[in-house]
């Protein structure tokens, strides 16, 4: 499996999108609720980066992270949680 982390400057903006466009990356319970709980749930209960795994891509099986640039910023600035600069 082959992972991304894709740093966007506002993670709910992308999620909307990516959520009309490949709603299947998502988990059930997380396509019902939204993008606004796709990001809360990154940003409150993790440590900001929502990742989709198992998602078929030309004959692979990939897994992406979203993060907002600022999120990212800081945790390499200030190691905050080490996930992303780790």
């Amino acid at each position: 499996m082959v992972d991304y982390i894709l740093v966007v400057d506002c993670p709910l903006k992308w999620h909307t999108a990516n959520l009309q466009q490949n709603k299947d990356h998502y988990a059930s319970f997380l396509r019902r609720l939204g993008p606004s709980a796709v990001t809360t749930v990154a940003d409150r209960i993790g440590v900001g980066v929502h990742f989709n795994s198992y998602v078929p891509w030309n004959e692979q099986i990939l897994k992406y992270g979203v993060v907002s640039k600022k999120t990212v910023l800081g945790d390499l600035q200030q190691w905050g949680a080490l996930y992303v600069a780790g």
